[in-house]
């Protein structure tokens, strides 16, 4: 009588606790007799109310495994469980649905000897997510071709990609822990300074076109956005850096511009860019009353050579022309190709 009264007085103070805890508990003895349980345990297996009258933790066992994944798994561990009493155990196991749940289970001794089972579920089904969503997130930034930076509010890099390694040059381990400042040029620092104190206010800086020093202190066009970083308190501590290396894009535009204004072979200035400075020139000449000079200059029997000597020999001929004919003016002159043998 008196082991009895113990025990209902243990099971009441378990029934407490069952009410009060966030997870779902269920209490079982050793022969796997249900003791009690509560109604979040209940909610998480859509356990129906006659299944639960038989009061058989087995019985409810294979209903419950019907609606996961790998419902032998569960069965079997269970029943391990069971056949070795092991003190604690923990798993995890994923519903058709798609829910994820961690079971944990301790066996506890109650009054008079009592020996019981606490069988523990927690969903996680949004921390797995989150998991999932963070691995994910880390597999984009370490695949990104662009450099992706992160650095505290002193500037210290704490964050550095495969596409930073790339770009830049510096292994992660060579970089992390130095100041953000050995990327940036001396006469870039105070852009750096702005940058910061924006991030510090909360703003972000898109697609600023710039310059940065690699490994070696080579310089690399980059066109970088800067966004602050915040704790989970919304505090801002740090910054990351996306960097886009547009050094080729760079190179591209320039050799278009010359290309639009300066001749392939003798890089001369071409009609265009003669045109406009000569325009400049006669503008310059009547508002400061002074002359100026222009001479139309073509070779001599420059069609014989070609077809004699071939074109790569005229073309040799024109190189020379252009190379002396710029030796015999001033810098602040003008020589121009305006095609075939004509020179102005």
């Amino acid at each position: 009588m008196k082991e009895t009264l113990e025990l209902n007085q243990s099971l009441s103070v378990l029934e407490a606790v069952l009410k009060a805890t966030a997870d779902g508990l269920l209490v079982a003895d050793k022969l796997g007799k249900v003791l009690c349980y509560n109604q979040l345990y209940v909610n998480m297996w859509h356990i129906p109310s006659e299944l639960l009258t038989h009061a058989r933790h087995q019985a409810i066992l294979g209903y419950c495994a019907g609606q996961l994944r790998n419902p032998q798994q569960f069965l079997d561990s269970t029943e391990e469980i069971y056949g070795t009493w092991t003190p604690e155990s923990f798993d995890i196991f994923e519903f058709c649905d798609g829910r994820i749940l961690e079971r944990y289970t301790k066996t506890k001794t109650l009054e008079g000897s009592n020996m019981v089972r606490v069988w523990s579920f927690r969903d996680i089904t949004e921390r797995g997510q989150a998991e999932t969503y963070k691995a994910q997130l880390a597999a984009i930034v370490e695949s990104s071709n662009d450099a992706i930076i992160i650095k505290d509010l002193n500037g210290i890099i704490s964050g550095w990609n495969a596409g930073a390694e790339r770009i830049f040059g510096y292994r992660a381990s060579e970089i992390i822990g130095c100041p953000i400042s050995r990327l940036i040029p001396p006469d870039r620092l105070e852009e750096e300074d702005r940058i910061m104190s924006l991030v510090k206010s909360g703003k972000q800086t898109n697609h600023l076109e710039t310059v940065r020093w690699g490994k070696d202190k080579k310089p690399i066009d980059v066109s970088v956005t800067i966004s602050p970083v915040k704790d989970n308190a919304g505090h801002i501590v740090g910054a990351y850096k996306i960097a886009h290396d547009i050094t080729q894009r760079k190179q591209s535009l320039k050799r278009i511009e010359y290309l639009a204004h300066y001749d392939l072979l003798t890089g001369l200035p071409n009609r265009a860019l003669f045109t406009d400075r000569m325009r400049i020139a006669i503008e310059n000449a009547s508002r400061y009353s002074f002359r100026l000079a222009l001479l139309f200059v073509n070779l001599d029997r420059f069609k014989l050579i070609n077809d004699s000597l071939g074109h790569g020999i005229g073309d040799k001929l024109l190189k020379v022309v252009a190379e002396r004919m710029q030796s015999t003016v001033r810098q602040a002159d003008t020589v121009s190709r305006l095609g075939g043998d004509e020179f102005v």
